[in-house]
């Protein structure tokens, strides 16, 4: 699920393959069950790459993956009651917006963040075990969270002392 489909070339390019990555990871811990992997984007106002999208998809080769696009309230149209979730849905979020207008709304950036520093810091270690593992999941969702920052370092030398 992306907010906006408004990705520059090489953008497109990225999360395309972010989302072949998915559905291999996916794959290989279910190989023998079919797939149905959807790219959402919620917003369809904006449909800058969806020849794209729908040309890779075409030309990819997933067995037993069916791929699929979606914009907007079309993923929920294949859901039971789907579009009247829809609905709901953006009446909520409208909502939301009116009740909190003025609302700043910070995400952290997980590499620099001192808050996300010292999250990791106090993190069980069954679950930190887990972040630093060699499993494929775990690789890429490091590289993911923190492509930015040296926290994640900065965390591994401190735990290691």
């Amino acid at each position: 699920m992306k907010i906006r489909d408004d990705h520059d070339s090489s953008k497109k390019r990225g999360q395309y393959q972010n989302f072949q990555k998915k559905i291999s990871l996916i794959h290989e811990k279910f190989p023998n069950t079919h797939l149905d992997a959807s790219m959402w984007f919620v917003d369809d106002s904006l449909e800058k790459n969806k020849n794209f999208y729908l040309d890779e998809m075409v030309n990819d080769k997933f067995e037993n993956v069916a791929l699929h696009l979606y914009y907007g309230g079309e993923f929920f149209a294949n859901l039971k009651n789907g579009l009247v979730a829809w609905e709901e849905l953006l009446h909520i979020l409208k909502e939301y917006r009116l009740k909190h207008v003025n609302d700043d709304v910070e995400i952290p950036d997980f590499g620099k963040s001192k808050h996300i520093y010292n999250a990791l810091l106090k993190l069980p270690t069954k679950y930190w075990n887990k972040l630093i593992s060699d499993k494929r999941e775990f690789i890429l969702l490091r590289e993911e969270l923190f492509s930015s920052g040296d926290n994640l370092q900065k965390v591994l030398r401190k735990r290691s002392q």
